[in-house]
């Protein structure tokens, strides 16, 4: 990505000292050289202009908490009022530890289980086959919904492949008979 266009405006010296020596904002400067900020930006990262911190800057200090801190007491207080607020149970949009994710697959709240993600859920269809054959199933194996609704998961409507090819190959001799009869 190059700009050869501004490369005569937009000089390492030029830029320093608009930037931090008048301390003008990337909009003004692109402005002044009658371009957009966001190419302001890029010429200040290819010349290593640093950019300033909200302390540094005067939107910062027009914050109104700038430069103001709280007291270990305030901080207790707060820490006290917190507690318990962030539990998963205690939040007001717990939903009993079921959600449907974005594939439509039912995850359910299990922290202890050892196949449970980095949040602590597992797919519903896994607790329940594992259910009918009273043991963890192992990662390579796959449950099945055969009627292919994902939040289906009765026990009548899960099959299980021992591994993601016999899935797939299940797949597509289904794909196939089924175009074969069109």
């Amino acid at each position: 990505m190059s700009f050869p266009k501004y490369n005569k405006v937009l000089n390492k010296k030029f830029l320093y000292q608009k930037y931090w020596v008048e301390k003008l904002s990337l909009r003004k400067i692109g402005k002044i050289c009658k371009c957009d900020c966001q190419i302001v930006f890029y010429w200040m990262k290819k010349f290593n202009i640093n950019r300033r911190t909200n302390s540094q800057s005067k939107i910062g200090k027009l914050h109104f908490f700038f430069g103001k801190h709280h007291t270990e007491k305030t901080k207790r207080k707060m820490r006290k009022s917190q507690k318990g607020k962030h539990d998963a149970e205690n939040h007001p949009n717990w939903k009993g530890g079921r959600f449907k994710n974005t594939d439509g697959y039912v995850l359910v709240k299990k922290s202890n289980h050892p196949f449970a993600n980095n949040h602590g859920y597992v797919y519903e269809h896994r607790l329940v086959m594992e259910k009918m054959l009273g043991r963890y199933l192992r990662q390579q194996e796959i449950p099945h919904h055969m009627n292919g609704i994902r939040d289906d998961n009765r026990p009548e409507n899960l099959m299980l492949f021992e591994s993601f090819i016999k899935h797939l190959a299940f797949h597509k001799k289904n794909h196939q008979s089924s175009c074969l009869s069109k």
